[in-house]
């Protein structure tokens, strides 16, 4: 049976005198009938829940009581109710629901704020039974005052690095007066994004507000900065009239004060670490002596190696930098016991080498699990078979990076080896002109890359030499002279006056493809055929790094721009032998 209108004004009357009539007499009133399942068969059920009455009902003023009830025209059930529902602003205490058939029972253990605004925003908590059809623009919105606070607040939320909408993103206001944050408190209004990254507050006091946004993921209404990401506005939004506010974009940035949490020997090795990501390590031993390290626990612990004798222990001054612009600066005593434990093994991981026919260069990677003392470029070289030899000694450019333990390597490939490639052609070719038994008119472009099969780039044994005197094995692998016609090549102008930037090439998944930095005329070359994405990130303050910001010193993150075309469109399509031009502006 459904609750009759004058059963509503009943007990409007009832929670105006402070619930003289209790909960369990409500419900008694209210669920007199016996269950019903919901009807099998028919067409399928599309309409979704519509509210019938409510105490109080939206616009209601003056409203003392704690229990609140809702009557729709259908059977309803809860789903994920407290996650869905969002009241605002925050109530003190909680409180406990109750579901049956057509009827939704909210009690609160504790009396609403005098002379404020409730919003009770059901978004989702509620749908029908048969295809969880949820209610629609199910809004609640309340005084317990004569007043009844209207004023609205709209906005996005984006991602920072992708300017894709964040969904299900947490968005707070904070009163300019409060002294808490996200990070201390929870917000005195809030509400969730959609699917499109877009927000709306409603029934808002006039005031100033700070604004804020975060992914909460454990839903505690404050945000954790070392795995939440997080966006603020950094000047307080004036709420007097109905607002949009300018675009929150959420960065992930630990916050937290970067601290040694732990110095101790385990094994060969001695360990220090940290209780965040390290981003740069500074250190002076007592005797100056050169201290050899890699980053372990995702860049939390430095793992060093013994490569001298310490007869008791070595005094070090360290100082580490995080990505938040935090320092911790202190002293520790290195020190290797004598141990019977195997060193780590030594492990020298290649990429595939890139040969480019047309621009004529060779580039590539390795990555190594142990510092290394030495390299010898000396056995750096290319082979043909057993045959011929190059070496690339005077030819080829080492960078490696001591923090990540990669060397980069780029090299110009012997003039020779095009001049061989060349007759090595010409020979194959004749060969088959003059074979008979295949016919003449043989496409001739079958050929193409087949006199390349055998080309090896070789780093000899012993090239590399670690710290604990470990000496890498011989490695080759075969060479692929790739052509420009293979590829695509994305070129444009840039018209900015920003002194300092850094243009990235993104794949479909935001990786990183190439990047050129301050370059007004950029270029990228041999690009695989595929869908990419322009990113530019602006260095505004000209450190020669893009920088994201600090919440703390209400700094924003510096500027990022995502390239779209006058559609709308994003994404690029390069197909092999493209010369694709794209000016830039910003």
């Amino acid at each position: 049976m459904q609750l009759k209108p004058v059963i509503f004004q009943a007990l409007s009357i009832f929670f105006a005198k402070l619930l003289r009539l209790s909960l369990p007499a409500v419900m008694l009133v209210a669920w007199s009938c016996a269950n019903r399942v919901p009807p099998t068969g028919g067409p399928k059920d599309k309409k979704p829940p519509k509210l019938l009455h409510s105490v109080p009902t939206t616009g209601d003023r003056n409203f003392r009581g704690r229990l609140l009830a809702l009557e729709f025209d259908e059977y309803i059930q809860a789903n994920k109710f407290k996650d869905q529902l969002i009241i605002t602003p925050r109530i003190n205490g909680s409180y406990t629901y109750k579901i049956r058939k057509r009827t939704v029972l909210i009690e609160f253990d504790s009396a609403f704020a005098p002379n404020t605004t409730y919003t009770l925003n059901f978004r989702e908590a509620i749908v029908d039974i048969t295809e969880k059809n949820p209610a629609r623009d199910l809004v609640i919105a309340f005084s317990t005052g004569d007043h009844l606070d209207t004023l609205t607040l709209s906005g996005q939320v984006n991602d920072l690095l992708t300017d894709l909408p964040a969904k299900e993103v947490t968005v707070g206001l904070y009163p300019e007066d409060d002294t808490l944050d996200i990070f201390s408190g929870q917000p005195y209004y809030f509400t969730r994004t959609n699917k499109g990254g877009h927000y709306e507050f409603g029934y808002l006091k006039q005031g100033r507000y700070r604004l804020y946004a975060f992914a909460d993921q454990n839903k505690n209404l404050t945000c954790q900065s070392r795995n939440e990401p997080y966006g603020f506005l950094p000047e307080p939004v004036t709420i007097d009239t109905n607002t949009v506010a300018d675009t929150l974009y959420l960065v992930q940035l630990n916050i937290d004060s970067l601290k040694i949490t732990r110095t101790r020997s385990s094994g060969r090795y001695y360990l220090v670490s940290a209780n965040k990501y390290i981003t740069d390590t500074r250190l002076q031993a007592a005797n100056d002596s050169t201290l050899y390290y890699r980053y372990t626990d995702n860049h939390k612990t430095l793992k060093f190696y013994k490569t001298f004798d310490i007869p008791d222990s070595l005094a070090v001054y360290a100082s580490l930098s995080d990505s938040a612009g935090f320092v911790v600066q202190d002293t520790f005593y290195l020190q290797f016991p004598e141990t019977n434990r195997r060193p780590d093994e030594f492990k020298v991981n290649y990429s595939k080498p890139h040969a480019s026919k047309t621009y004529r260069y060779l580039k590539g990677s390795v990555n190594f699990s142990k510092p290394l003392l030495h390299i010898n470029p000396d056995s750096i070289y290319i082979r043909y078979d057993s045959l011929e030899f190059y070496p690339l000694k005077e030819l080829i450019n080492l960078q490696y990076d001591t923090a990540n333990l990669k060397l980069s390597y780029l090299s110009s490939i012997p003039p020779a080896i095009f001049d061989s490639l060349e007759q090595r052609k010409k020979r194959l070719q004749n060969k088959n002109m003059n074979k008979t038994t295949t016919g003449a008119g043989r496409d001739l472009s079958t050929l193409k890359g087949k006199s390349s099969g055998r080309y090896q780039l070789v780093f000899g044994s012993g090239v590399f030499l670690s710290v604990e005197q470990d000496t890498s094995e011989v490695n080759s692998q075969e060479l692929k002279f790739t052509d420009a016609s293979q590829f695509a090549l994305l070129t444009g102008k840039v018209i900015t006056n920003q002194p300092s930037y850094l243009i990235q090439l993104l794949d479909n998944k935001y990786k990183v493809v190439q990047e050129v930095r301050n370059e007004r005329e950029y270029t990228f070359k041999e690009i695989p055929p595929g869908e990419y994405m322009l990113r530019v990130l602006i260095d505004s303050n000209g450190n020669g790094r893009w920088d994201a910001g600090n919440i703390l010193l209400n700094q924003l993150p510096e500027p990022v721009r995502i390239y779209h075309d006058e559609a709308g469109n994003r994404k690029t399509a390069l197909r092999a032998n493209w010369d694709v031009q794209i000016d830039l502006q910003f």
